[in-house]
């Protein structure tokens, strides 16, 4: 899946909000650059909906920051 997804494609939380834009893409995870918020990894199974120049995840941004 992670694939698909290429840097500076926008990214968006479970509840429709854009939390911030894809750095890089490959193995795992991808890692992204959040808005005011640093960089996190999110993993490839929570990554909902891929569509091009967006990744729509199934879990809120709270969420992801919260487990590691």
């Amino acid at each position: 899946m992670a694939e698909e997804i290429q840097p500076g494609w926008q990214v968006v939380d479970s509840f429709g909000e854009e939390i911030g834009k894809v750095v890089s893409a490959g193995g795992p995870s991808l890692r992204v650059k959040l808005y005011g918020d640093g960089e996190i990894d999110v993993r490839n199974e929570d990554c909902a909906t891929i569509e091009t120049g967006r990744v729509e995840l199934s879990r809120s941004k709270k969420d992801i920051q919260t487990s590691k």
